[in-house]
């Protein structure tokens, strides 16, 4: 998924945190490892992460 993911340009990645360490192996990309839906609708309701890229 990662390595699809950077070959279309993608620079940001949620995945599951299970999948981290398997995704990590992507360089150039940033990843974002969670464990609930609930976590990750948190991270993307936090606006002022969007400063960031």
């Amino acid at each position: 998924m990662a390595i699809e993911a950077k070959k279309k340009g993608i620079n940001n990645l949620i995945v599951p945190k299970d999948n981290l360490q398997e995704a990590s192996l992507v360089s150039d990309i940033n990843i974002f490892a969670f464990e609930t839906l609930i976590d990750v609708v948190k991270f993307l309701e936090d606006t002022s992460i969007y400063n960031n890229f």
